[in-house]
């Protein structure tokens, strides 16, 4: 049998029995026992009679066990057998244990059956005993073992966050600072713990001396106390009433003064060691409390109490006196909580040491928030401020501020311990939440102040997978929500305000009133402690306050971030929930993710393993939402978010091949997968640039429309990460005027083919390109343009318009005008084209719109004022029939 499971049993009697209740009743029980026994009542019954009353003993018996009963059904007693601890269903098995033993050896002297009775109730309970000896053993070693093992479910200390060790997450995920009271100081105040444990050690001989130590709530007063007291604690002359006591004396304890009065006094004995309590005593305690307190003695009361009981407040205040001089020491009582007592509280234990408890050599150090206490003596009829400078002897104050540096350090190591060095995944982010945590920094004053926001506020980011919202507004949002409801409630009501609803937020500016822009700036100068993370969440306020457009203004920047000034994820940070926009969000930056993790395997087939990647995400996407979630990947193709050119080139072709297969379906959305190839492509290196043009578009006559797009993308980018974009703009500008000259060169037939209805709207600025000689453009005109394509050589210069119920055509006279004075073989090229017979509809149309232009010329020569006609029709021109 091991020493734990000795030290196991001796705990159980020791706690289960060693009571004064259970062991008088059980010397009650066995003396009533041994009483029948010795009077030979069991023997005699039933086969004799005794004399007087016969059934005494049967009686007693009967009595007892209803009785017993009774009370086990009553109480519910045998419910606490579920508990593992030693509880009273253990004081009740070990009293009935050591009866029935007892009785054994009681009913041994007489010939009955009751000792057989006795032999099986000890079993039994026995039994029962050690069973549940058995199980409390096992559940205190499996509580030993669930503690060592489950180091996350501990709470951390705060002293451990800032050095970065032993900071373990709970299985919720969540970093906890243990709020209690600490025996260290993290911000070194070690001058105002020297001071208190001066003050402490000055006693005096003729009265106590009181100390009050002031602060405000959670600015480490207990934790100076504690380390005071350490200090001390070789004092051998000192006593501290807590160590006996086990803790300092709480006025949140108790709820009447009455109760505060007598929790005093039985504090000081035991500090004192005086473990004694008698009937006397108790009665002395009583009558002074409830003078003390105010309580009037009446009714049945009088039979018991004197109402006369001026003489007992200092009866007891001598017999304190009289115990603490006879111990030759000096001692100290700490009194918490003063401050959050209520009122009367607060006064009845300014008057207790000033009067009853006024005993000497007793030293008392009370804490408590000076602004709180002044206020209560001011609103008291019975007292004033006056009243607890008389009191208390000596004041010292707690410093005003805290080491910022220090707290932010401890926020930073909390931010690390998440993770979130990892999760900072949009350009900006970690910056703005720095921002943020400074702003959040600037406003603590007290220990508790930031352990309450590492527990309150920082606990989100455990969650951060689950939802995946811009970090920074995370943090800001849920740190007004915890410090000021009424701020959280303003933003909360004004989304239209805050938001944007456009693909650029400064559209929303424009259409800002004055109301508007007064709101914001009443916003921000009435909370002004919050301006930094204000101007973080929604750029509006920058702009209504220092008139400048941040980044963040644009829509495309907002919804990358799912920012909470973007309307779209706006209810999601009052929800802490995520909304159909951050899935897509999600799902994009995996699909984004995995093509980096690709990049990084450095094998040869990156190409296959991104397609396969692309194959899988495009599959994934709902059909509904394909067109929204493409253009949502185009957010998310930046430099920094795929940071290898490589992986870039590749990605891009790969997309581009995808679009080039599929684009001759009419609802595909292939400008916003051009859009994300361009993107892509703008910066990656001179090599990489090269390659993708030459692979993709060398010869590819067929796509000009396709080369068009992606020169007006890149040459509208703005900014860019690395010295490519500026290069790879002048390239493709280069690449497509050299394709032009190509065409030109190579007399290629761009009027011929499956690629001419997409290259329309290219062809105009092919044939009028400034920089291609005019001869050499006629002739390659008058070489390729005939009757077969006649049409769509005019079909590229017309343009239309949409009216209510039908379509209006023409040609626009400035274009032709302008071809007629650059090419002389224009004339000739409409004179083919109204001597071509149309084949189909598309092609008499075009015919119209031209002779319509020729008319029109011809009027012109009359009048210079006619405007040319435009033809209607039903229908539109399809290019791929002309």
């Amino acid at each position: 049998m091991s020493i734990k499971y000795i030290k196991c049993i001796t705990n159980y009697f020791k706690v289960a029995f060693f009571k004064i209740q259970p062991i008088t009743v059980s010397a009650i029980l066995i003396f009533l026992s041994s009483y029948v026994s010795g009077n030979g009542w069991i023997n005699k019954w039933p086969r004799e009679t005794i004399p007087d009353f016969p059934y005494f003993g049967i009686l007693s018996i009967v009595l007892t066990i209803i009785v017993l009963l009774f009370w086990i059904v009553s109480t519910r007693l045998f419910s606490l057998m579920k508990f593992s601890i030693v509880n009273e269903v253990d004081t009740f098995l070990t009293s009935l244990f050591i009866i029935s033993a007892t009785d054994i050896w009681i009913f041994s002297f007489s010939n009955n059956q009751a000792g057989s009775i006795m032999m099986a109730i000890t079993l039994l309970t026995g039994s029962i005993i050690c069973c549940r000896i058995k199980k409390i053993y096992n559940t205190s070693i499996s509580n030993e073992i669930f503690e060592s093992n489950k180091l996350s479910s501990s709470l951390v200390d705060l002293r451990d966050l800032y050095n970065k060790s032993n900071v373990t997450q709970n299985e919720h995920g969540e970093i906890l600072v243990d709020e209690r009271e600490v025996d260290y100081d993290l911000f070194n105040r070690s001058n105002i713990v020297k001071q208190l444990a001066e003050a402490m050690q000055h006693p005096t001989s003729k009265h106590s001396y009181v100390i009050g130590l002031t602060g405000i709530w959670g600015s480490g007063k207990s934790t100076i106390l504690n380390l005071a007291k350490k200090k001390i604690s070789k004092d051998t002359n000192s006593v501290d009433l807590s160590h006996t006591n086990k803790s300092d004396f709480d006025l949140w304890l108790f709820e009447s003064k009455e109760e505060i009065i007598k929790g005093m006094y039985n504090y000081f004995l035991t500090g004192l060691g005086i473990q004694y309590r008698s009937a006397l005593t108790n009665k002395l305690i009583t009558n002074a409390a409830k003078l003390l307190a105010g309580v009037s003695i009446n009714g049945i009361e009088t039979l018991f109490l004197d109402p006369n009981t001026y003489q007992d407040v200092f009866k007891l205040k001598e017999k304190l006196t009289n115990y603490v001089k006879s111990m030759n020491k000096h001692y100290i009582m700490c009194i918490e909580n003063l401050d959050r007592a209520d009122n009367e509280q607060v006064i009845l234990i300014l008057k207790l040491i000033n009067s009853v408890f006024d005993i000497p050599n007793v030293t008392y150090v009370l804490l408590y928030d000076n602004e709180r206490l002044n206020k209560v003596l001011k609103n008291t009829e019975s007292s004033n401020v006056s009243f607890a400078e008389k009191v208390i002897n000596q004041e010292i104050q707690m410093p005003i501020s805290i080491d910022l540096d220090i707290c932010n350090t401890c926020l930073n190591n909390l931010r690390d311990s998440y993770g979130m060095n990892n999760s900072f995944q949009v350009r900006g982010e970690a910056k703005d939440f720095q921002k943020v945590q400074e702003n959040i920094v600037s406003n603590i004053t007290t220990i508790r102040d930031l352990k309450r926001i590492i527990n309150s506020v920082y606990t989100i980011l455990a969650n951060r997978d689950t939802l995946r919202l811009y970090l920074p507004d995370v943090i800001a949002i849920q740190y007004i929500h915890f410090k000021n409801p009424e701020l959280y409630e303003k933003i909360k009501n004004h989304k239209k305000l805050l938001t944007w609803t456009q693909s650029l937020y400064l559209g929303n500016y424009n259409n800002l009133t004055a109301k508007d822009k007064k709101y914001v700036e009443d916003l921000i100068s009435n909370y002004q402690q919050y301006a930094d993370m204000l101007e973080v969440m929604f750029p509006v306020i920058t702009y209504v306050t220092r008139n400048t457009i941040e980044e963040s203004c644009y829509g495309n920047y907002s919804s990358k971030r799912a920012a909470i000034n973007s309307e779209m994820f706006f209810e999601c940070y009052f929800n802490l929930a995520e909304n159909d926009n951050t899935v897509e969000n999600s799902k994009v930056k995996k699909f984004i993710a995995e093509v980096n993790q690709i990049g990084e395997q450095k094998d040869n087939n990156i190409k296959d393993d991104i397609n396969k990647t692309w194959v899988a995400f495009n599959n994934s996407i709902n059909k509904d939402k394909k067109e929204s979630t493409i253009s949502r990947l185009s957010m998310f193709t930046e430099r920094d978010d795929i940071p290898s050119s490589q992986i870039r080139k590749v990605l891009s072709k790969v997309i581009f091949e995808y679009t080039i297969n599929n684009r001759q379906y009419d609802d595909f959305y292939w400008k916003d997968l051009i859009f994300i190839v361009s993107n892509l492509i703008k910066e990656v290196n001179e090599e990489d640039f090269s390659d993708f043009w030459v692979s993709e578009l060398s010869n590819r006559y067929d796509l000009l429309d396709i080369v068009n797009e992606i020169n007006g993308y890149i040459s509208k980018s703005i900014g860019g990460l690395s010295g490519d974009l500026m290069r790879n703009e002048n390239t493709i500008a280069q690449f497509q005027l050299q394709m032009y000259k190509d065409i030109i060169a190579k007399s290629v037939n761009i009027f011929d083919g499956n690629g001419f209805s997409q290259n329309v709207s290219q062809l105009y600025n092919l044939i009028l390109n400034n920089k291609l000689y005019p001869k050499k453009v006629n002739a390659y005109l008058s070489k390729t343009v005939t009757s077969k394509n006649i049409f769509r050589f005019f079909g590229c210069l017309i343009t239309n318009e949409i009216g209510i119920k039908s379509m209006y055509y023409k040609i626009s006279s400035g274009k032709l005008d302008k071809l007629e004075d650059k090419l002389n073989c224009i004339p000739d090229l409409i004179d083919i084209c109204r001597k071509t017979t149309p084949k189909n509809e598309s092609q008499r149309m075009v015919q119209k719109v031209v002779n319509e232009y020729v008319a029109y010329k011809a009027e012109l020569l009359k009048n210079k004022d006619a405007k040319i006609n435009r033809v209607e029709a039903d229908r539109q021109i399809d290019y791929r029939k002309l």
